[in-house]
């Protein structure tokens, strides 16, 4: 697992998949148009175009008005297509106050689809659930007190767009094993899996959650990870453009990665794991009578 580092962040950026997602995909479609011409001709590095198209890092305001005036004006962008790039950066911009930079931009996914076998999915932890994890990872992470509360406070603030007017669609898969092993305390345990009932079963999200039983056979072997879909710019094409799918390891740092073959792997395997899986009542029933009591 790498490091954590907040690195720098400025007022003015943000990191969208759906904008570095359109940005590959235009250059993709130009016959011979290379990322090493784009960095020659905006005069910037290879390095930072790699970055921007695979959503590496996150954007600045005049760096994609430099790239999309480009794009319109000598590979024959669409206007149409340059302005919905820029409104959904806007867009971006103001929820940044989701932004952290544990989480990346996860936060800003219409869909989460997620295989949690180590621990709750952010989207589901109680606030003393989510501290308790994040401390049990400071060994690795070297994250200090004040950035854990910062980003226990973050996934507070991400929750409530399952609340959202549209919600953000949750698809979560836990592993049996989640609901048993201890994490803070037995009190933070009761406190979290009275959690799950009450939101399972809750009006006016959009949420899902199965439990891949102890009993259960398959490929459950394997690291915890997100399956993310970002709405598409609004561009006016007819049919709309299909959205933007990343896939993010859940062991570290949010990190979007763009490749395709990973995307659909992760997700095959999610959908194997989720047709065996259970509703969660029963498992979280008996882990809190034959464990937490």
């Amino acid at each position: 697992m790498p490091q954590y580092q907040t690195g720098s962040s400025r007022a003015d950026s943000v990191n969208n998949p759906v904008i570095a997602g359109e940005l590959r995909r235009f250059r993709e479609s130009l016959n011979g148009v290379t990322g090493d011409r784009v960095a020659a001709d905006l005069k910037w590095s290879p390095s930072k175009v790699s970055r921007l198209e695979r959503g590496r890092t996150a954007t600045r305001r005049k760096a994609l008005a430099q790239i999309l005036s480009y794009y319109a004006q000598w590979h024959g962008m669409a206007p149409e297509k340059a302005e919905a790039l820029m409104r959904m950066f806007d867009a971006a911009m103001e929820q940044s106050g989701l932004l952290n930079a544990w989480l990346g931009p996860s936060v800003l996914a219409a869909t989460v689809t997620e295989w949690a076998p180590y621990a709750v999915p952010r989207l589901l932890q109680v606030p003393a659930y989510a501290r308790a994890v994040l401390r049990e990872m400071q060994q690795v992470t070297q994250m200090p007190p004040s950035e854990i509360e910062d980003t226990a406070a973050a996934i507070a603030r991400w929750q409530a767009r399952l609340k959202d007017k549209p919600p953000v669609v949750l698809r979560a898969l836990l592993d049996e094993g989640v609901l048993h092993r201890v994490v803070g305390s037995p009190a933070v345990m009761r406190d979290q899996l009275k959690y799950l009932e009450k939101i399972s079963t809750t009006r006016g999200t959009d949420v899902q959650i199965r439990i891949l039983p102890l009993s259960a056979s398959g490929p459950r072997w394997t690291n915890g990870f997100a399956y993310l879909e970002y709405a598409p710019p609004a561009d006016g094409t007819t049919p709309p453009p299909p959205p933007e799918v990343v896939t993010e390891d859940l062991e570290g740092p949010a990190q979007p990665d763009l490749n395709e073959r990973l995307t659909w792997k992760r997700y095959t395997l999610w959908t194997q794991l989720w047709a065996v899986a259970d509703e969660p009542g029963p498992a979280v029933k008996r882990a809190l009578t034959e464990t937490w009591t």
